[in-house]
Parts: C-alpha cells; structure tokens; sequence
C-alpha cells in the first residue's frame, strides 16, 4: 500500500507539472533569484505578468554569468545608437554583444526597449551555458539539454513571454547542467557570485525531501 500511495503521489505530481508552466508560483522563482542577485524587481514588485525587454534580458544573462562586479572594469565603447552610455544596460548590453551573446537588430540599433519573445531568451540562455544551437532549433535544444520539459516548451510557443516566464526559465538554467557537464549554480558558486550552500539549494540530488523540486528535476 505504502509503494501505491508513493506511486500515486509521483504520477500526481507529474501530472499538475505537465499541466503548469510553473505551478503557478511565479513569485517562488522570483523570491529565489532575488535572494542571489539574479534579479532586482522594480518600484512595483516583481511585474510577473509584464513582458521583458531586450535590456532587461541582457541584465539578467549577466548576472547568470556571474559577470554583474565585473562589468564595471570594462571600458566599452558606444556601438548603438539608441543605447547611450548613460543608458542603465549600457554596460549589460555591451558585455552581451561582445561576446556574442546578442546581437543588434540593425546595423547600429539594438531596440533595448522593444519586448523579446520566448525563443529569443532561450537562445540568450543557451548561449550562456556554452551551447551554439541554430536559432530555429532553440526550443529542442531547451528540451535536449533538460533545461525545459515538452509540455512547458509547448506552453511557451503558443503564449505571451512574460517576466514570469523569464523567472521560470532562469531558475531552472540554475538546475540544469552547462555544456561542459557543471550544474550552472555550481557554476556560479565557482566564480564566487553566490555560495556553495546556495548553489545546492538548486541541485536536486542534494534535496530529496523535497518532492516537486524531485519530479521537476527527473522530468526536466
């Protein structure tokens, strides 16, 4: 009886994850990610439901890299016209640019406020783990890498991005392995952006008690 009702609570909690895009806790993400510098929320909270612009993606890749102290060494010089360097993600969009990991949207333009869809972020998100993946193929390769499940790949293809999207996505890049086999929270610890006692807290195997971080790690 015991193995049933284990079995049953598994297959249940399958269940409510294939069918959320991340269990409707879109501030559980964000709370964590706030916690480690990743994000910083605005003057109205967390704005799940806005979508993300161009700056603020770039913002957010590089402190996923572990890159937000060191940016301030760079000397970067303006490339775009419509990003200043009294811009606010002047340093995040330049950092990004000079190592391919975005691009302008002309030949001297980036559009830091215009909305960026799902697809562009993954491959944002891709590209900073060490994955060089053809922008059609990005939502495979999010699902090949685990970094996404098909049903939230499926969710995330047929709906507005929002930040809470955004939040979702990031979280789950901290739980997933880079292309050079290191959990990307690890990665962080390992450039002293966060501790190794919080990059653990992203590490499934180390949080067995925890049963939805469980069958979100088997199943992603």
């Amino acid at each position: 009886m015991k193995v049933f009702s284990k079995l049953f609570v598994f297959v249940f909690g399958m269940v409510l994850l294939m069918n959320s895009i991340a269990f409707g806790e879109e501030n559980k993400y964000a709370d964590s990610l706030y916690e480690i510098g990743i994000i910083y929320g605005t003057d109205k909270g967390f704005e799940e439901e806005r979508t993300l612009t161009r700056a603020e993606a770039a913002a957010v890749v590089v402190r996923l890299l572990g890159e937000e102290d060191n940016i301030k060494n760079y000397n970067f010089k303006q490339k775009f016209t419509d990003v200043p360097e009294n811009h606010w993600a002047f340093d995040y969009i330049m950092y990004c640019e000079s190592y391919n990991i975005t691009y302008g949207t002309g030949e001297n333009t980036f559009s830091p406020d215009s909305e960026i869809d799902a697809r562009q972020f993954l491959a944002l998100i891709l590209r900073t783990m060490g994955y060089s993946v053809a922008f059609e193929d990005t939502f495979n390769a999010s699902v090949e890498c685990k970094l996404l499940n098909s049903s939230v790949k499926s969710k995330l293809e047929n709906k507005e991005f929002t930040r809470g999207d955004m939040f979702y996505i990031v979280y789950r890049a901290l739980k997933t392995y880079r292309k050079d086999n290191v959990l990307m929270a690890y990665y962080l610890a390992e450039k002293g952006a966060i501790s190794e006692k919080q990059a653990k807290e992203f590490d499934v195997y180390e949080n067995f008690d925890n049963i939805d971080e469980l069958i979100d790690g088997i199943m992603n």
